[in-house]
């Protein structure tokens, strides 16, 4: 079993089958959203794109020490699917960012 999984390890996909990379955002104000996350402590996670390959994204910033003023960062993000808040800081007031 375990030489059949490492012999499909070594194959590629199927030419035709569209195969396409996982990529934070890269468009102007969103490039600088995720830099300002990722200062924070953030973390910037694709988790599906579109068929145009357009990212939705997560932004975690679980147990970092980001406050109300940090999530107007998040808002630049045109994809935003979700926001990890656990263990931090912000209140009410700060969702309003």
């Amino acid at each position: 079993m375990q030489r059949f999984l490492f012999g499909l390890m070594g194959r590629s996909w199927p030419s035709g089958c569209p195969v396409r990379k996982r990529q934070a955002p890269s468009r102007g104000d969103e490039t600088v959203a995720v830099r300002a996350i990722e200062k924070l402590g953030g973390k910037v996670r694709v988790l599906a794109t579109d068929f145009s390959g357009k990212p939705f994204v997560k932004v975690v910033f679980s147990y970092t020490k980001v406050m109300d003023v940090g999530l107007k960062e998040p808002k630049d993000l045109k994809t935003l699917i979700g926001l990890n808040l656990m263990g931090t800081q912000v209140t009410d007031a700060g969702l309003n960012y």
